[in-house]
């Protein structure tokens, strides 16, 4: 007997100077998300053509607030993260110029070039959790054929949020943040050979390590809630045949679902 379920609530300049700060943007520019995989065609388009009116409501009305929750993370994880390497450009210029030694200059340079490039990444492919509600809820919903438009387009919505959040956990971002923590360390050694070596260890020490730690901490707090959500979608609203009998129809419960992720009522019938 199918089934349908969906949750409604729920200092000297170098030739190797100028070489080396544009191959390590160029590199983390390549390591960072692809366009390309944002492009790809929505895979629960399908299912909203399996729909009925009813199940495009219901459906429609989860990826709703599914959207509708994601705003808040979505604006404190760029807010927050934007604001802070902002501050790390600022920073990072007025050292660049006051700067003393040319391992003071190097590592400085390559901390503001970091916090530059997540300035550019993160105003290109912002996460959609912070204006995909919005446009969502300017589309018309009083027929049914514009319903179902409605949702694909919040379905394609969705489905974007949470390809962002996989592409900014995904092994390539650690091993993107891991490549230009040691290439940038690498770049400040190998051009302050002359330096003195207390002073190479700490400007060296230093680029790897708070590399590390802010590009983790950036990639650890990445919102997880679209994910969620599109996996609930695909495996029961999507996941199954979505062509009730009449006799299924007649036959509905209301059940209270509790999970470590979410409380809400599920409709079975």
């Amino acid at each position: 007997m199918t089934r349908r379920r969906v949750s409604d609530f729920v200092f000297q300049s170098r030739p190797v100077h100028r070489i080396g700060a544009a191959g390590t943007l160029c590199v983390l520019l390549w390591l960072g998300p692809n366009a390309t995989a944002l492009a790809e065609p929505s895979s629960t388009g399908a299912c909203v053509d399996r729909l009925d009116d009813q199940g495009v409501i219901e459906l429609l009305a989860f990826t709703e607030l599914s959207l509708s929750r994601q705003r808040l993370g979505a604006s404190l994880w760029f807010s927050g993260w934007t604001a802070f390497n902002v501050v790390n450009v600022g920073v990072g210029a007025w050292k660049i110029a006051t700067a003393r030694s040319s391992v003071a200059w190097d590592t400085w340079l390559m901390s503001t070039l970091g916090a530059g490039v997540f300035l550019i990444e993160a105003s290109v492919i912002p996460l959609p959790g912070m204006y995909a509600y919005r446009r969502l809820r300017q589309l018309p919903s009083d027929t049914p054929e514009q319903r179902r438009d409605k949702l694909r387009r919040g379905l394609t919505l969705l489905e974007k949020a949470a390809q962002i959040e996989a592409l900014n956990t995904s092994l390539l971002a650690h091993l993107g943040a891991v490549a230009f923590a040691v290439g940038s360390s690498a770049y400040i050694y190998l051009h302050n050979l002359d330096a003195s070596g207390r002073s190479l260890a700490l400007g060296v020490g230093l680029q790897f390590i708070t590399t590390i730690a802010g590009a983790e901490a950036t990639l650890w707090s990445t919102p997880r809630r679209a994910r969620r959500d599109i996996a609930f979608v695909r495996e029961y609203p999507c996941g199954q045949p979505l062509t009730p009998t009449q006799s299924e129809r007649e036959s509905r419960s209301l059940t209270l679902v509790v999970a470590p992720s979410y409380v809400g009522l599920t409709l079975h019938f």
